[in-house]
Order: C-alpha cells, then structure tokens, then sequence
C-alpha cells in the first residue's frame, strides 16, 4: 500500500484493494443500484446536474466500514 500526500487533508492510497475485492465491491454496488447524486439546498436535498453530475450507490454496513 502507496499513500501519497496530495496537498493538506488531500491524500491518494494505492493498492488498498486487491483487484478481486475492487470488482467484488464494484458488483456490489451495481446490485444496489446508482441514483443521481443531489445537492442541500435551502429547501432541502435537490438534484441540480449543473452542480453535481455523478450517480452514486448507498450502502450502510459496519462489517464493511470495520473490514477497510
């Protein structure tokens, strides 16, 4: 494992998961599917692709959280 500081609190982490474990949690995450990512706004959680164009996947797990 490779960690490289990037700038303050910025860091890179190479090799942290195998290749196996990367493609496991990627399957994972495709079982659980993706959302379109949203913004807080004043009125509330909104998505606003002009700001946030990416689609992400939730997973609450402290095995997972506890195994990294």
């Amino acid at each position: 494992m490779k960690i490289t500081k990037v700038a303050d609190n910025i860091f890179t982490v190479e090799d942290l998961l195998t290749r196996a474990e990367c493609l496991q949690y990627i399957v994972r995450s495709e079982e659980i599917g993706y959302e379109l990512a949203k913004v807080n706004a004043a009125g509330g959680s909104k998505v606003k692709t002009d700001v946030r164009n990416n689609s992400r996947a939730f997973h609450n797990s402290e095995e997972l959280a506890q195994t990294l």
